[in-house]
């Protein structure tokens, strides 16, 4: 190869470095984009939560088949951005504490939490300890008397922590399930309340339970905070595995 050709490869490559990116924009779909972009605004304006499948299969009984993940590519154009809604609830210091009190003596005692029965209402049989949040039906003095009458082993759980009991993370996907609904009238809603419930299998509620370890430890390393329900960070999973080894 010649110093001529060298140095036009040269000049080629940072022109081409130079140049501002193109904003994306498919050629198959080009000619229909601005159409494409109304059904996207048109959609989130309606509703924040619909997904990119959603957006591809109304666009698809258009007869334009595009694929979510341009969808997502589009969307990105546009200036929508993806986020989660976080929901925190209050926990005075006094109550942080007692969380990281609870959480430690937990992960101490290696409780795996197969013997509770997690409720906010419910029967109890005499294999299983009650676990049941500070409500004050909960912990009036009548009720304590009752449950000791009755020989029912309540497992005392620390206050303003919903975050622990994984029966919450039942309600609130229960809650995600009637909203994507998009449910309007009462037999609509008792509906979709009995087949949620009737697809709620044993190894979801499983996941749900084998989590609270991970919750504990993420009480602990927040000194008794607000944990917020979702992605752990990497930090977080290299606390667990180291945790995880030497309990091996």
């Amino acid at each position: 190869m010649t110093y001529y050709a060298v140095r036009r490869f040269i000049r080629k490559f940072d022109n081409y470095a130079s140049q501002k990116k193109k904003e994306y924009t498919p050629r198959l779909y080009g000619a229909q984009f601005d159409h494409i972009k109304s059904v996207i605004e048109n959609s989130y304006s309606r509703d924040s939560s619909t997904t990119c499948k959603e957006i591809a299969n109304t666009l698809r009984m258009q007869n334009i088949h595009i694929s979510a993940s341009q969808i997502q590519r589009y969307r990105c154009n546009i200036g929508f951005k993806r986020t989660t809604t976080k929901y925190c609830h209050t926990i005075r210091e006094q109550n942080k504490v007692a969380r990281v009190v609870f959480a430690q003596d937990m992960i101490a005692r290696n409780e795996s939490f197969y013997d509770c029965i997690f409720t906010d209402e419910c029967t109890v049989q005499r294999y299983a300890r009650l676990v049941q949040d500070n409500a004050p039906p909960h912990i009036s003095a009548f009720t304590r008397q009752k449950l000791q009458d009755w020989n029912v082993e309540v497992l005392k759980w620390p206050a303003e922590s919903p975050d622990l009991n994984p029966i919450e993370l039942v309600w609130g996907n229960m809650k995600t399930f009637i909203r994507r609904r998009k449910v309007r009238t009462l037999p609509e809603l008792k509906s979709t309340i009995l087949e949620y419930w009737e697809n709620l299998t044993p190894e979801i509620c499983e996941k749900y339970i084998n989590g609270v370890k991970k919750r504990l430890r993420r009480v602990v390393k927040r000194g008794g905070g607000n944990i917020i329900e979702g992605r752990e960070t990497s930090s977080d999973f290299e606390d667990y595995a180291a945790e995880e080894n030497e309990e091996v």
